[in-house]
């Protein structure tokens, strides 16, 4: 019977790097690391929405942390799986390299498909899974903004997606393809699978994946772009809202990717957010210097690597 608790409390200092609040360093590392994850991961793992999978290889137990993507599955009809993370009390590069394979080919179905979001931190195992069928599909940069309720800047004319935006929204996300993207970038999924799962994602944060869905307001235009984002949440005490989904098709009116952010950062302030975070591909130069040009600063670097079996 495998202690969850003891174990993830054994690996509290490899762990912290998976934490996707690991930028708060004000708040006690302990704390943090305890709340933000592994309070949520064993009541995940007591609910059965996290597995894990004990496999022993030249003498040294891994334990492999498995979540099943329930939406993802049910919208690309295969299952979809993500690795939390992968846990062991050695360095050898060998060992751990093997495992992953004895992963691959024990308890990876065929047809499955299964990811996993490296911290940069994480050398050992980057290294390890590369020699493997895994392949890496983006490097993701994690920016946050601090200070939020200081926040300054010009005011530029945005409103709240309404419903009947959300089909208008769809057909831009699927247009404004982005080839770095994790799905787009990845052999997995044919070039219109990408574009659609993007449309459909943002029809959905219209709908409700997304809390917040900000549009250009320009009369008799439709909105030509969508800036998606989610209420603060609280964490130890400091209130972290998250952005979701971005797509501006920029051959109607430039710089309107700068201008949502911008009203997005007073929109959550008047939420008395302290925080609000953003993930990108290190590729997209574009994205990054409008964040950088919001003030945003980099928080972490993740590596994304994917298989398929087929």
């Amino acid at each position: 019977m495998i202690n969850a608790a003891e174990l993830l409390r054994s690996k509290e200092e490899y762990l912290f790097n998976y934490s996707q609040y690991q930028f708060l360093r004000k708040i006690n590392k302990k704390e943090l690391f305890e709340k933000s994850l592994m309070y949520p991961m064993l009541k995940d793992i007591e609910s059965g929405s996290v597995k894990i999978i004990e496999l022993i290889q030249d003498g040294e137990t891994h334990y492999f942390f498995i979540r099943l993507l329930e939406w993802d599955t049910r919208y690309f009809g295969f299952s979809i799986y993500r690795i939390e993370f992968i846990l062991y009390n050695h360095n050898d590069l060998s060992i751990l390299n093997n495992v992953i394979k004895k992963f691959i080919e024990n308890h990876i179905g065929f047809g499955d498909y299964y990811m996993i979001n490296i911290p940069c931190e994480d050398t050992l195992l980057t290294q390890s899974i590369c020699n493997t069928d895994f392949k890496l599909v983006e490097t993701r940069l994690n920016y946050y903004l601090s200070d939020i309720q200081t926040f300054s800047a010009p005011r530029f004319s945005v409103r709240k997606a309404l419903n009947n935006d959300a089909e208008n929204l769809r057909a831009v996300a699927s247009k404004m393809r982005n080839k770095y993207d994790r799905v787009h970038a990845d052999s997995a999924f044919s070039e219109k699978t990408a574009d659609d799962y993007l449309g459909e994602f943002a029809f959905q944060s219209v709908n409700g994946f997304a809390d917040i869905v900000l549009v250009p307001n320009i009369e008799g235009v439709k909105p030509f772009g969508f800036l998606a984002g989610n209420n603060p949440i609280n964490v130890c005490g400091i209130n972290v809202s998250k952005l979701v989904l971005a797509a501006i098709d920029s051959s109607v009116e430039d710089g309107w990717l700068f201008k949502l952010l911008t009203e997005m950062v007073y929109c959550v302030k008047e939420m008395n957010a302290d925080y609000l975070t953003t993930i990108t591909q290190a590729s997209n130069k574009s994205a990054v210097h409008v964040w950088e040009k919001c003030g945003f600063k980099l928080g972490y670097t993740t590596h994304v690597f994917s298989l398929r079996k087929q």
